[in-house]
């Protein structure tokens, strides 16, 4: 039993980003800044993935594939992101949804800059085979 918690535990690594924070940016941070405090240097406490669709006020189902898109990037369900304010210009009222966002938390930043990289490498290609 314990060794099935020894190997488990070594299985899980550290994400590169979080890695290349710890161990590069925050000394030049603190070096730059002069803090004197560790506890000064700033933190990643999430990351958050965002679509914004004019165009979602005219065609409502661009946003729903954004959605879906930024779901299977991101394993996690995109939030709907409504208009705050009315502008006449924009054809753009109050509540009307524009767009569509998710938070990842430090941890998980890896995964979806690798599955966004992957994503936009296969649109590339795709639209450089039409």
């Amino acid at each position: 039993m314990a060794d099935e918690a020894t190997t488990k535990a070594e299985i899980t690594s550290v994400p590169r980003l979080k890695t290349q924070y710890e161990e590069t940016i925050r000394p030049k941070l603190q070096e730059e800044f002069s803090y004197a405090n560790v506890m000064e240097i700033p933190k990643v406490e999430k990351v958050v993935l965002n679509i914004g669709l004019g165009e979602a006020t005219t065609n409502p189902k661009l946003l729903e594939k954004a959605m879906v898109e930024l779901g299977q990037i991101t394993g996690q369900k995109p939030v709907m992101r409504r208009a705050k304010k009315s502008v006449s210009n924009f054809k753009l009222r109050e509540g009307q949804p524009i767009g569509c966002s998710v938070a990842e938390p430090p941890d998980r930043v890896d995964h979806a800059a690798r599955t966004a990289s992957r994503v936009a490498k296969a649109t590339a290609a795709a639209l450089q085979a039409v």
